[in-house]
């Protein structure tokens, strides 16, 4: 079916953007929230699309339902807020803006590398969020066993809502002690795709081109990447270079000193 298909790219794609944008305004206590609206958006166009057929623009359709939905929810928090006479949440209408997006990703990528999660918390966490993969995704490329990845993630989400922990802060003052960890957590990101653990796929280029669309965003504040940085994004630019060159036309991986180099993109 077209629609589903169609879906099932944007859901690769845009998924973590929406739940980032959202959680930096619901806060990142309610990082759960934030991704049940965008679970409910890509439900909802599905339903939509395979009955009246795909909108001209299928982004702008999911980014105007997310919003509609998200503002719906906090109409519903507003409400509980009166009643415990604390301040009402609000949406801005550059909520989706290209930029404002960008930011949101960087201070998601900072935020799940707080202090008071282990290493390996502040990897897994971002794994989930920023990379959208799932826990069998996480625990093959970390060395651990499926349950101990979902254990990891419930412990973590409710240490964020017993301390109340924010999404929305200033990343450039967290990038310095938080860098190294970021860096990792990319790396794995891209690990991931370079060969996956799981699917149908051993290629799976979307987890590499976030990788390092997430790499590029560091690269764009000066005050923040480094030679690591650019060393990380030379690796990742190095080996996809290769990617044609990698399988064969059934599939199977094609080792480095057998694979045709004229394939490779200079």
């Amino acid at each position: 079916m077209e629609a589903a298909r169609v879906i099932d790219q944007l859901y690769k794609s845009h998924f973590s953007k929406m739940v980032v944008t959202l959680a930096a305004y619901f806060k990142l206590t309610n990082l759960d929230l934030a991704e049940d609206i965008v679970q409910e958006t890509f439900i909802t166009a599905l339903t939509n699309w395979s009955e009246g057929g795909i909108p001209d623009q299928p982004e702008a359709w999911l980014f105007k339902v997310c919003k509609n939905k998200g503002l719906n929810e906090i109409n519903k928090l507003n409400k509980r807020n009166k009643k415990a006479k604390t301040h009402n949440i609000t949406l801005p209408e550059e909520l989706f803006a290209a930029q404002e997006i960008k930011d949101n990703e960087l201070r998601m990528l900072f935020a799940s590398c707080h202090p008071d999660f282990t290493p390996k918390s502040q990897i897994i966490l971002t794994l989930k969020v920023l990379a959208g993969l799932k826990e069998k995704e996480i625990a093959t490329s970390l060395g651990m066993q499926v349950e101990a990845v979902k254990k990891n993630l419930v412990r973590t989400r409710k240490l964020i809502k017993d301390k109340e922990m924010q999404l929305k802060v200033p990343f450039r003052l967290q990038s310095k002690v938080r860098l190294k960890i970021v860096h990792q957590v990319l790396y794995l990101i891209f690990s991931e795709g370079y060969k996956a653990s799981d699917g149908d796929e051993l290629i799976r280029q979307d987890l590499c081109q976030q990788a390092i669309r997430l790499t590029q965003l560091l690269m764009e504040h000066e005050d923040i990447a480094t030679k690591d940085t650019m060393a990380l994004f030379s690796l990742m630019i190095f080996n996809i270079a290769r990617f044609k060159a990698r399988l064969t036309p059934l599939g199977e991986i094609i080792e480095l000193k057998d694979q045709d180099r004229s394939l490779w993109d200079k």
